[in-house]
């Protein structure tokens, strides 16, 4: 009887299984196609249905419990439909998170959002339906209902992790389906005629969804996504695509990448050279790196670095041992090398970032490490406190904190002073911080930045700290040496030979005229 109850229970372990792979379905397609933040509407849409559907069935127990067993058989059915119908109306809602951003035209996206829950909403109130009238159709069993229902879940949620590494984003609710009909096939084997009927709503319903999801297929990278232009330029090519639970990893080649970092309009009159044509890294179409663009076995062409707002430290302190916090891609390292750096050790705790420098991805070549190049994928802080030796300059990659989440834990007063503490004497940290929309965020670094050097027993941050910029960056230079008047006259020599602004330096008098360029 125990087993004949376990088989009974293995739709809800297969309704349980597809409804939370739907939910994490759900949630790949915001974060790929729009931006991760708005997935949590998922969470919101599924608790609600669940909610709804909980209220339903005690409000008319009796009904459910006389009709239960023909709904279980007919469910499977309805949440196919559902499934794709909610699938094929998300990808065609208009949504704009940038519009929600604006007040004059916020109003138009609350009715999009709640589209969202419109379309939506039906397949978590049948599923939710479904669950609930297991337990009341199973009084005595509510221990091993509950434990099929879990099970199903958890198993589920894993089996959409592993479909991420072989299904597209927006292919993963077709691969999910099939869990269904299942449910409807187990319900046949042990339920009777009734349930043989809901067995052939379901097979034809799954054969129609497939197909319309196979033929129809309207889920796209929206137009704000980085990854949009690129795509639809003139032979823009698609070189490598990697799918995996982190991302969806896609290769670019096309006109318009470029190394993305920060260099002087004067660069021409400097004789140095644009950046080379490169190729662009996009994970859930969000740009994390541009690659090098090798042609046969030339080295990456890194001569714009002395016109890079990234320079001046290097010019402070020649024949440098340096820290890379972020390689980007590889860039950095050539950056480096191309000012003089002796001794380079390469952070990149990005697995894919990583991957290309050290084994290449795509048609890029990797690095060879050698006695003076190391490249490891550890955090800054392990390796700040690992390393035998001190470092003269410790530079933070500008695209280093967009590249992962869990990189901003590298900008915090602890991280920094750790990396104080490993500095030589006289050695300098450099500090990225774009301003390009929130100027406000470099002030809040420099607090971050005196709060560290506080930590270090140092007083008076001012003469500790330089800052200089460009129209769309800052760098703030730290130091637990003060800067001297012979580096402070190198950065100023350095702003105006390439047009950036010197903010702050140790001694500046504010009612004082400066240049300003940006």
């Amino acid at each position: 009887r125990r087993l004949s109850t376990a088989f009974r229970l293995l739709p809800l372990f297969m309704v349980s299984a597809v409804t939370v792979g739907f939910e994490i379905a759900l949630t790949r397609y915001f974060a790929v196609a729009k931006w991760s933040e708005y997935g949590y509407w998922v969470i919101s849409i599924v608790l609600a249905g669940f909610a709804l559907s909980g209220v339903v069935i005690a409000l008319a127990n009796a009904w459910f419990t006389r009709h239960g067993k023909v709904m279980l058989a007919w469910l499977p059915a309805l949440l196919l439909v559902a499934a794709a119908f909610g699938n094929q109306l998300v990808a065609t809602n208009p949504f704009n998170p940038l519009q929600l951003q604006n007040p004059a035209t916020f109003a138009a996206q609350l009715w999009n959002i709640a589209g969202y829950y419109a379309i939506l909403l039906p397949f978590f109130f049948l599923a939710g339906v479904y669950i609930s009238l297991s337990f009341v159709l199973n009084p005595r069993s509510i221990g091993r209902v509950y434990g099929f229902d879990l099970t199903g879940a958890g198993l589920g949620a894993l089996a959409v992790l592993g479909l991420m590494t072989i299904a597209h984003p927006f292919d993963l609710v077709a691969w999910l389906l099939p869990g269904l009909a299942l449910a409807a096939l187990f319900a046949a084997v042990t339920e009777g005629r009734q349930a043989w009927f809901g067995l052939l709503a379901a097979v034809l319903a799954l054969g129609g969804t497939e197909a319309w999801l196979h033929y129809d297929k309207p889920a796209a990278f929206n137009d704000f996504k980085a990854i949009y232009a690129p795509l639809h330029v003139p032979d823009s090519k698609t070189l490598a695509e990697i799918r995996s639970p982190r991302g969806l990893y896609m290769l670019l080649d096309d006109f318009t990448e470029r190394v993305d970092t920060d260099i002087s309009n004067n660069a021409g009159q400097m004789g140095v050279p644009g950046p080379a044509p490169a190729l662009g890294l996009y994970r859930d179409g969000n740009r994390i790196a541009a690659l090098p663009k090798h042609t046969g076995t030339a080295p990456v062409d890194a001569g714009y670095a002395r016109a890079t707002l990234a320079a001046l430290p290097y010019t402070m302190r020649p024949n440098a041992r340096v820290l890379l916090i972020g390689g980007s891609g590889g860039y950095r390292i050539a950056e480096a090398q191309a000012l003089g750096a002796v001794v380079i050790h390469a952070i990149e705790p990005d697995p894919m970032l990583f991957t290309a420098m050290t084994t290449g991805f795509g048609s890029t070549q990797p690095y060879q490490p050698n006695a003076n190049l190391r490249i490891s994928q550890v955090g800054p802080v392990l390796a700040v406190e690992r390393q035998r030796y001190y470092f003269d300059l410790i530079d933070i990659s500008g695209d280093f904190l967009d590249s992962a989440e869990t990189n901003a834990a590298s900008f915090s007063a602890s991280a920094i002073f750790t990396y104080m503490t490993g500095l030589s004497v006289g050695g300098i940290l450099s500090i990225p911080v774009s301003i390009r929309e929130f100027p406000a965020y470099s002030l809040r670094v420099l607090a971050t930045v005196r709060r560290a050097l506080r930590i270090a027993g140092i007083r008076d941050p001012k003469p500790h700290v330089l800052v200089y910029r460009s129209a769309w960056n800052v760098r703030i230079l730290v130091s637990i040496t003060p800067f001297t008047e012979d580096r402070i006259a190198q950065a100023r020599a350095f702003c105006e030979t390439r047009s950036f602004d010197l903010s702050y330096y140790p001694g500046m008098d504010p009612d004082a005229p400066h240049p300003v360029f940006n």
